[in-house]
């Protein structure tokens, strides 16, 4: 059972929505910084092009901020889905073998660091 709730936590999906919320987030900031140049230098046939650039930017970024609104809520859960796991190490007691309790409590303490250093980003 312990496999079952390990393998039912989003941590690849977590992992992965984050870095496609910091690949947005990057992509943003290069066509502000296309924008900021172009209008240091433009011409009235230029307004289009910008304006074209910030819908674009301001698009990107509303997709940033669904991917970190995905990372926060799958990040806020990882306590509650943890909590299962525990028990079932906690009520196992002896009959488990300690290495497995071990690694099990190790998982479990890396995966909260992880959660602690996305919530601090």
């Amino acid at each position: 059972t312990i496999r079952k709730l390990v393998a039912a936590i989003p941590a690849e999906a977590t992992s992965q929505q984050a870095e496609l919320a910091v690949d947005g987030a990057r992509v943003c900031a290069r066509i502000a910084a296309i924008c900021a140049e172009a209008v240091e230098d433009l011409d009235e046939e230029c307004w289009p092009q910008v304006q074209n650039l910030a819908v674009q930017c301001a698009d990107i970024a509303e997709h940033v901020f669904n991917a970190a609104t995905i990372v926060g809520r799958q990040t806020v859960n990882v306590p509650h889905e943890i909590v299962p796991i525990l028990s079932v190490v906690s009520r196992a007691g002896e009959g488990l073998k300690k290495a497995v309790a071990g690694q099990v409590l190790r998982g479990a303490k890396g995966l909260i660091a992880l959660t602690d250093d996305l919530a601090a980003a």
